[in-house]
Order: structure tokens, then sequence, then C-alpha cells
């Protein structure tokens, strides 16, 4: 047998090695289908391919590589449809959707201020001259003095969210009733992400941290644990004697190693607390320790227990097993056609096993999906430090608490403080004061614009079409920067334009797909879920970013067209 080994390829190494590990019930291999697949890779040969994508179907890497190496669409979507069906990637996915959404809106909703704030500048220039007995300040100088007094607001330890939050409650105070109400709903948004969604986020987040134990019984329940998973659960059962998945895990291992007494003392008896699946579980283990001891009684005892608790194809097979230990065979049969009514695919694997131990012949009851991500969803000391600090960070030291709340706070109150004496020209953007504007015979339009574009009568026509040539060029100027600015930050010119929900939204697809794009090589990836960690949101992001600019070029040339127009 040894020569035989050494003779043989690597494919066929790893073929003879993933058949003794068929042999002890593993029923998934991902690590040596990678092998497998890396050495398809090198010799080009198809056929290893096939045979990879047998060792371990519901690897999402595997399955992936597979796609990459036989141009198989049908594997790229078994690759997806894994990565949702697995814990790892499930996992990885619920913290990329969750970063996506929460980062996506915060640098939407920062764009949008800016913005909001930019258009607001005009009427707050004109109150800030109306201060000092002017009629009107000059833009450049009142913004940057808007700009000089949002910047104080750090040295009293202000973080950027609340300065933001401060700035879009400014724009509010001079916007338009809608535009107001879209920038307060913005801030509303922004609370919420620096909320109850950050603390959401932040337990699926600090997974590889905080809750790697989790992980580590998921895997050790498959029959596939990594080196270092056996000290993961000691230290997560020395922090929590109580939580039953760490019990059940490690008990699991010890029960694999032969110390089934350590298994027995681990284990415990059941809490009555627990949900049916795991006392199905836990009554389950018990009963295959207790064959393994061979007390068949007890065994049956226990399974019947775990039957009570939650009926499956594993639990109906170990009891039929119980039976024929106790030489019960009448009762035997009908429990072993149940198991295999139940799932016939499991019941033929492990019939089909050649070999004689015990653990061959009995199966472990696994847990639902939903079970894990509860478990690793539940609030535990590192996501919550990492809530804490992403608070910090946002909101500053003083304020890292409850501080989010200030952020729909400071939108309501700019909202119901607007100030509708100043407003805005619908032509040329200016600020229109009713006590400045007194000859002005609409509410919408300035005087100036009123004797270009009305039916006054002007004295001097020489001044009139001078008048005129200088706002067009104005007009020309301001659809130049408006196309500028839609190709380098598309939204941008529907904010600025007042249609702040396309703006809103445009802004936002466009954060999300920068997120992808930059941090689809940063994001910790488990390795279960390989390349299509990287290429799936890389692929996600350019199928966001190229029709959005694909239509910021088609709006930019139609804003070309109307400045030439003019």
């Amino acid at each position: 047998m040894p020569e035989a080994v050494v003779k043989s390829s690597v494919a066929g190494r790893i073929l003879m090695a993933s058949e003794r590990y068929r042999e002890h019930g593993y029923d998934q291999l991902p690590v040596l289908a990678l092998a497998l697949l890396d050495e398809a890779r090198q010799r080009s040969n198809l056929l290893l391919v096939d045979k990879a994508v047998v060792l371990a179907p519901n690897s999402p890497a595997v399955r992936f590589e597979a796609a990459r190496l036989a141009h198989s669409p049908m594997d790229l979507f078994a690759a997806l449809w894994a990565l949702m069906t697995r814990l790892p990637g499930l996992l990885w996915l619920l913290q990329l959707v969750g970063a996506m959404f929460c980062i996506g809106l915060a640098l939407a909703t920062s764009l949008m201020i800016v913005v909001a704030l930019v258009r607001s500048a005009p009427q707050h220039t004109h109150a800030l001259g109306h201060l000092g007995n002017s009629k009107d300040l000059p833009g450049l100088p009142g913004f940057v003095t808007i700009l000089a007094l949002l910047g104080l607001l750090p040295l009293a330890g202000f973080g950027p969210a609340l300065v933001l939050a401060v700035a879009g409650a400014f724009a509010a105070l001079r916007l338009s009733r809608r535009e107001a109400c879209g920038v307060g709903f913005a801030l509303l948004v922004s609370g919420l992400c620096l909320g109850p969604l950050l603390d959401g986020w932040s337990r699926v987040a600090a997974i590889q941290e905080g809750n790697a134990h989790v992980l580590a019984a998921w895997r050790v329940e498959r029959a596939q644990p990594l080196p270092g998973d056996l000290a993961r659960l000691t230290a997560a059962h020395e922090r929590s004697p109580d939580d039953i998945l760490v019990r059940l895990a490690l008990a699991t291992l010890y029960e694999r190693e032969g110390n089934l007494d350590r298994a027995i003392q681990i284990l415990g008896r059941p809490p009555a607390n627990a949900n049916g699946s795991m006392l199905s579980a836990m009554f389950n283990l018990r009963g295959i320790i207790a064959l393994a001891q061979g007390r068949a009684q007890d065994g049956i005892h226990e399974f019947q227990s775990a039957r009570s608790a939650h009926e499956s194809a594993a639990v109906l097979f170990n009891l039929s097993q119980a039976y024929g230990r106790a030489l019960r065979l009448a009762e035997q049969q009908p429990l072993f056609s149940a198991a295999r009514a139940l799932d016939p695919g499991l019941i033929s694997r492990v019939s089909s096993l050649d070999g004689r131990t015990i653990h061959d012949h009995l199966i472990h009851a696994r847990l639902p999906l939903l079970t894990y991500l509860e478990e690793a969803t539940s609030s535990d000391v590192s996501s919550n430090a990492l809530a804490r600090e992403m608070r910090m960070r946002a909101l500053g030291p003083r304020f890292s608490d409850l501080g989010w709340i200030a952020l729909p706070v400071l939108g309501i109150l700019g909202v119901l403080l607007r100030r509708s004496d100043i407003g805005h020209c619908r032509r040329c953007s200016r600020a229109i004061c009713a006590a400045c504007e007194t000859e002005s015979n609409t509410r919408d339009t300035c005087v100036r614009c009123e004797a270009l574009f009305g039916r006054s009568t002007i004295r001097d026509p020489r001044v009139h079409r001078e008048q005129l040539r200088h706002e067009r060029r104005r007009q020309k100027h301001e659809l130049y920067g408006l196309a500028l600015a839609g190709l380098l930050v598309p939204g941008t010119p529907e904010v600025y334009n007042g249609r702040l929900g396309a703006g809103f939204a445009r802004l936002w697809f466009l954060a999300v797909a920068a997120f992808l794009l930059l941090m689809a090589d940063l994001l910790p990836t488990p390795w279960d879920v390989g390349e299509l960690g990287f290429w799936l949101p890389t692929g996600f992001g350019l199928l966001v970013l190229v029709p959005l600019y694909l239509n910021s070029v088609l709006r930019a040339v139609q804003s070309l067209a109307e400045a030439r127009a003019i």
C-alpha cells in the first residue's frame, strides 16, 4: 500500500486520501477539493474539476474555482447558492451587505449635506449681511465664514458626523420646505445608521474575533475542524460555561477522540430552556456515547428523548441502530424505513460505508443554520467594543453613547425652524429677500432677472444686451460646472437643483459601488469563500458603477447641449 501511494500521481494521492476520509464519515472535503483543482489547473484536466466538485459540492470556493476552470455558468450559480447556505459564507455576506448599506448611506448623506449647504450659501450670506447692516455679503467671503464657524465645532469635541449634522440643519434653515424635509430625512437615516443599525452590523462584523467559536462549532458539527478549534471552544466554554452550542461542540470533539467520560462531563444534562433542535442534538449525542459504552438500553432512552424534542432522519436512524444492538429487531426496521423516507440520500450514504466502528454507523444530528446565525449575531464584548469605537470616531469622545440621537433631532429642528423670508431666484439662484427687493412682483424671481427676462421696458437697449450676454455666460458656466460635477460625483446636479430624492439615490449607488471596489480586497474573507470573496463585490460594484456613469455621461452631454443652445 505505501508503495502504491508513492508511485501514484498527486491527483491519485488526493483521491485516495478522500476515500479514506469518506470511510470515516466525512461528506465534505473542501481542502482536498481545492488541492485537486490546483492540480487540474496545472494539468488543464477538466475531468479532475468534476472530481473536485464531487469532493465538496457545497463549498463556495470549490464551486467558484470549478466555474472558472470549466467556464461553467451552472457552477457559478451553485457557488452563489452555497455562499448563501453555508455559515461562513452567509456571515461574510451579511457583513458585506451591512457595511455596504450603512457606509453607503453615510457617504451619500455626507455628500448630499455638502451640496445642500453650497446651495443654501447665498441665502445664508445674505442673512449675514443683514447682521452687519448691509444688504448683502459677497458670496465667497460669506461661505468661508460659514465653513470657519463649522470648523470650530471639532474644538468643542464634535465628531465629523455631528459637524455634518449641524451643517445639514444649517442648510435646511434656508432651503425650500421640500428640500429641508429631504435633508431632515437624510439626517434621520444617518442617526439610525450610527444607532441601532450599527449595533446590529457590529455583531456580524465581530464574528472573526469575538464569536469565532460559532464557526468552530459549525466546523466540528460537520467533522471539518481546523487546527485551533479545540482551543477556541475551550476558551469560549471557560467564558460561558452555560453556552449550549459550545458544550455540544466540545462534547462532540471529545466523543470523536474516544474520550467519552470527558464528553459526558462537558455535555451534562440538557437544559429545559433550549430549543427543540438543540435538545434533540444533545440527547442524540448522549445516545451515541451510551452505545459506544455498551449501554444499549440507555441509548434507546436517549434517542427516544431526542425524537420527542425534534424528529429527524439522523435520530430515527440512530434509534433503529440502538434497537438492533438491543436485539429488538421487530422495532428496528420501521424506524429505519422512516429515517430513509425523511432523508434518502443521507441514509443511503451512511449505509454504504465499509467501516466497522460505531462512529460510522451512527449520525450526529446537525443544528439548523438559523441556530448558528442567532448565536453569531448575539451581542458580546467584541461587538459592543466595535460599535463604541465607531461611534466615538464619528461622534467624538464626548458624545459616543447617545450622540447619534442628535442627528435626527438636528434634522427636525432645521425643518421646524426653517426661515422663508430669504428665498432663491429660480433663474440665477441669487437670494431673494422681501425686505430688500420691494420692487419685485414675484416671489421666485429676483428684480434683476425680471428686468432681463420680463416684460419691463429697458431704456438703454445696449445695456440690456450686455446684461443678457453676461447672464447667458453665467448660465453656461453653471451648466458646465454641473456637467463636470455630475461626471465626477453623480447625483450632485440633482441635489443642487433641488431634486433631493433622485440625487440621494444616485449618491448612494455611487457610495456603494466605491465601497465594493475599494474594499473588495481588504475585507477579511473566510477561506471557505475563497476567490469568490474578491470577485463577487468587484463584479457587483462594476455592475452598479458602469450604468451609473453611463447615465451621468448622457446627462452631461444634455447639459452641454443646453449650454450651447443658450
